[in-house]
């Protein structure tokens, strides 16, 4: 990056591979704004509404799901619920569907606990109703749950909706040429609908996830 500034104009190579994807060939076109302000990566900065602290009742909004069915949270009280939120034409590995690897993989482990509660469930969520139809949504929950819906349950919300459940958990997106830019977030709620922990990025685990979830099925 030697001799780029923030604010210039560049252009670079898009690397994708099975699980990351990467940038290279960094070259300069022209020089740009230089008071131009660094961005987060990935994150679009539309405040939709205040995010919730832990311990805090999520709202309840509807959405649908891939079975052509209006669902909503409240329809697993008495489960701990792992929520999280992607769009099924995402081209990046890490980003959308690395949250499906890791959904499959805390479920494998939830299932592999003998001694473990029952009382889970994970919830994906299409931020891109327009193209993520229920037959769609079908179609990518087979791929990512391999053919097994076992208390995995794929939806899509839009407008309002949406809105309701994306705001409290800080998670932003933004339409971007056909493709979007978001960030990732995703929550785990206990059996009254709370807030139990969140996890930002993708750096997190499956491992992690798995136990957040037996803890919350667990809490009061």
């Amino acid at each position: 990056l030697r001799g780029i500034a923030p604010g210039d104009s560049i252009a670079f190579r898009l690397r994708v591979g099975n699980d990351e994807s990467w940038i290279d060939g960094v070259r300069r076109l022209s020089g740009g704004n230089k008071a131009a302000t660094p961005v987060e990566p990935g994150v679009v900065r539309k405040p939709v509404a205040a995010p919730i602290a832990v311990g805090q009742q999520m709202p309840d909004p509807e959405w649908v799901a891939a079975d052509g069915r209006t669902a909503r949270l409240s329809d697993f009280r008495g489960k701990s619920v792992a929520l999280t939120f992607v769009f099924t034409r995402c081209p990046l590995p890490d980003y959308c569907p690395r949250m499906g690897r890791r959904f499959a993989a805390a479920r494998e482990l939830l299932r592999a606990t003998k001694t473990g509660p029952t009382n889970w469930q994970f919830v994906t969520i299409s931020f891109d109703p327009g193209n993520d139809t229920p037959e769609i949504l079908r179609a990518y929950g087979s791929i990512e749950s391999g053919r097994d819906a076992d208390r995995w349950q794929f939806a899509s919300a839009g407008g309002e909706s949406l809105a309701r459940i994306a705001g409290p958990l800080d998670f932003h997106f933004s339409g971007d040429g056909g493709t979007f830019m978001h960030n990732l977030r995703t929550a785990v709620l206990d059996p009254q609908g709370r807030l139990y922990r969140r996890f930002d990025g993708n750096q997190w685990t499956a491992e992690a996830l798995a136990e957040a979830m037996t803890k919350a099925a667990r809490a009061h």
